[in-house]
């Protein structure tokens, strides 16, 4: 995130916010599941209906926010980091490109790889095709495709064309 924020410019004041939210975003990936589900009211996101995996985002914006943090743009980015949100602006679009993209996971690694090259000039293309690849994932599951997930891909779609 950080060299991606550098490349683009981006302010010193916003870098720390780009670099606390690489920080934060995953605090709370491995928690209890009670733990969780008593902390994770984000009323932003409808958390209670998202799969146990993916609850640990917005838990962790919630307790930020209790904590005293009030970057409704931080708090977002960190809350939907996994699923997307048509309102994420271009901190959290590249909080969500580096958590799919992060190279310590191991999956599609030459396309991932790939993928990264592209960052941080081909941002809205690369972030059509990692939406692409989560979705056509869930799909393939036959699991549901949170409506957070597809206002993204629907808000990132409609940029793309107006460019």
């Amino acid at each position: 995130m950080e060299t991606w924020g550098r490349s683009l410019g981006v302010s010193p004041r916003d870098l720390t916010r780009w670099k606390a939210a690489a920080t934060y975003h995953d605090a709370l990936r491995d928690v209890d599941s009670a733990e969780l589900d008593a902390g994770a009211v984000f009323p932003e996101a409808t958390a209670r209906a998202w799969p146990r995996r993916l609850l640990h985002g917005p838990a962790c914006a919630f307790r930020l926010r209790n904590d005293g943090v009030d970057d409704r743009s931080l708090l977002h980015a960190v809350a939907y980091h996994t699923t997307g949100h048509p309102e994420l602006d271009e901190m959290g679009e590249f909080l969500y490109l580096a958590d799919f993209l992060d190279p310590g996971r191991h999956f599609l690694d030459d396309d991932r790889t790939r993928l990264r090259e592209r960052l941080p000039r081909e941002r809205l293309e690369v972030l059509m095709e990692v939406i692409g690849l989560r979705i056509e994932h869930l799909v393939r599951r036959r699991t549901t495709v949170l409506v957070e997930t597809l206002g993204f891909w629907n808000r990132v779609v409609r940029d793309a064309g107006a460019s």
